[in-house]
């Protein structure tokens, strides 16, 4: 697969990241009206908001897939892609879930997670791999979540291997821990946010 393919690939699944997260984000703030409603789970708001961010990058997805077998790329390594998707969605959920909170009380947090997701998105390694990047500067890569999920897909997509142990872990621990942590602290946390909404 051409490195200007791989490239769109990993561009692809950040900018889906961003877009989850940053429509999660302000999902509260834009339905206040539901959120005291007794009957519906106002935890379903940010998750309804980042999933349907995230559908058009779907067939992105696919359409990678369909690419990679075409072009002989194709091994049972592939199946890992869906996984990984999953991870990721998981993973920007957590993180919706916490921001959408957040956003309702402090306003301008919008303007600065736009910032945030900018640098997170530059400072993974979607266009290099983290052997080109300088010893002195690796500690970036490792402080960057997203860059254990871009290595995984790498190595699937572009090197056609089942991903390295620890980077895979990283990257299910950060999906289930980020989703579990997330969702927790929505529940316990919500109501007490609602009143300062």
């Amino acid at each position: 697969m051409g490195v200007r393919t791989v490239s769109v690939f990993w561009a692809s699944s950040l900018l889906a990241f961003n877009a989850f997260v940053t429509a999660a984000a302000g999902s509260l703030a834009t339905n206040k009206s539901v959120l005291l409603n007794a009957v519906f789970p106002s935890e379903l708001i940010p998750l309804r908001a980042g999933i349907a961010a995230h559908v058009p990058n779907v067939s992105g997805l696919i359409l990678t897939i369909v690419l990679a077998v075409g072009l002989g790329h194709a091994s049972p390594s592939i199946l890992y892609v869906s996984l990984l998707w999953a991870l990721l969605i998981l993973f920007s959920s957590g993180i919706g879930l916490i921001l959408s909170l957040i956003t309702l009380v402090a306003k301008d947090v919008q303007q600065i997670l736009g910032l945030v997701l900018m640098l997170t998105t530059v400072l993974s390694p979607f266009a290099y791999t983290p052997d080109m990047v300088p010893t002195s500067l690796k500690f970036i890569i490792l402080l960057n979540p997203l860059s254990y999920f871009v290595v995984c897909f790498q190595q699937v997509v572009v090197y056609g291997t089942a991903p390295d142990s620890i980077p895979f872990a990283v990257a299910t621990f950060l999906g289930l821990g980020g989703f579990l942590f997330g969702f927790y602290a929505f529940i316990k946390a919500k109501f007490i946010f609602f009143d300062y909404a």
